[in-house]
């Protein structure tokens, strides 16, 4: 049986205008890559266009894939339920 989780889909924080560019862009698409310097912000853009994309119903989860330091940021960044 597929357990469902609950989210809060609204950004913790307000998204920089280049954020915000970025988070449309990846929404309105299938795959993209994403080359941002670092501390620009990646991971937050990667969450809120996933976010998004649940929230309209398009996907029903994802996997991501990333090196241990970074999945507490991804933890944080996250409001289950």
């Amino acid at each position: 049986m597929k357990k469902k989780y609950n989210f809060n889909y609204s950004p913790k924080t307000k998204p920089f205008p280049h954020q915000v560019e970025a988070i449309e862009y990846i929404t309105s698409r299938v795959s993209i890559p994403l080359f941002d310097e670092q501390g620009l912000g990646k991971t937050k853009i990667v969450i809120e266009a996933l976010c998004n994309n649940m929230e309209q119903g398009i996907i029903d989860g994802a996997l991501i894939i990333c090196k241990k330091l970074n999945f507490c940021v991804f933890l944080s960044s996250i409001d289950f339920a």
